[in-house]
């Protein structure tokens, strides 16, 4: 499973997203959940350096070269909770 990066998204209600971009949907798919099942210390890192970053996803390119994410977001843990 190899990760290409990833990219800010802000919700109409003003939340931010993480979108995690993988090569394709098969990626997508097993890298969120991984996302939903580990990685707590992968989701701890981004809440204690992005606090402004409310929830992850992942997402891949299509052929179109058009963002396609998974809108089931993942929740961070608050930087607060983590003190």
């Amino acid at each position: 499973m190899k990760v290409f990066g990833s990219e800010l998204i802000s919700l109409y209600n003003g939340d931010i997203v993480m979108i995690i971009l993988a090569v394709d949907e098969m990626d997508c798919e097993r890298l969120y959940h991984y996302l939903t099942i580990d990685a707590y210390e992968f989701k701890k890192h981004i809440a204690e350096h992005l606090p402004e970053v409310t929830y992850l996803s992942v997402g891949f390119k299509n052929p179109n070269g058009k963002l396609e994410w998974n809108k089931n977001y993942i929740e961070l843990p608050k930087w607060y909770d983590l003190n």
